[in-house]
C-alpha cells in the first residue's frame, strides 16, 4: 500500500505541474500567469469576495493571492473595495475587462480538459470527481 501512496502522490504532483505549465503557456498571450487566470475564474462566478476567500478557494498562500490581486488590479482586471460590513476587509471583484480576459481562461481550461480527459466516459468522470472530493475532504482544508 505504501508504494501505491507514493506513486499516487507523484502523479498528483506531475498533474499539478503539467496543469500550471499548460495554463501559463495558454495565458501568456493575454499577459496573465496561472494564478491570475484562476483568480479571474473564481471572481467571474462571484459578486465580490475577500482575499481570504480566494486563498481558500484556490488553495494558494496568502502572499501569492496578495501579489496576484495587486497585479490584476494594476492591469485593470479587478477592483478592490472596502467591505461595508468590516472596513478592515477588502473585497475583490472582476472588472468588465477582467471578464473578457476570463473568456480566454475558460477556453484554455476547456482545452486542458479535452486533452487530459480524452476517452473518459461521463460515468468515469463523475466517479473520479467524487473520489477527488473525498481526497480534498480528507486533507482537512
Amino acid at each position: 500500500m505504501k508504494k501505491n501512496i507514493i506513486e499516487i502522490g507523484k502523479k498528483f504532483s506531475q498533474i499539478d505541474r503539467h496543469f500550471k505549465l499548460f495554463l501559463k503557456t495558454g495565458l501568456k498571450s493575454e499577459g496573465l500567469g496561472s494564478s491570475e487566470g484562476l483568480a479571474l475564474l473564481v471572481l467571474s462566478t462571484s459578486e465580490a469576495v475577500s482575499q481570504d476567500s480566494l486563498v481558500r478557494e484556490l488553495a494558494l498562500d496568502k502572499s501569492v493571492i496578495a501579489r496576484t490581486v495587486a497585479s490584476l488590479e494594476e492591469k485593470g482586471l479587478v477592483f478592490r473595495n472596502k467591505s461595508q460590513e468590516d472596513s478592515r476587509t477588502k473585497l475583490v471583484s472582476i472588472s468588465a475587462e477582467g471578464s473578457i480576459k476570463c473568456e480566454k481562461v475558460i477556453y484554455v481550461l476547456n482545452q486542458w480538459s479535452l486533452q487530459i480527459f480524452n476517452g473518459f466516459t461521463d460515468e468515469v468522470l463523475e466517479s473520479m470527481n467524487r473520489r477527488l472530493d473525498e481526497i480534498i475532504r480528507n486533507t482537512g482544508v
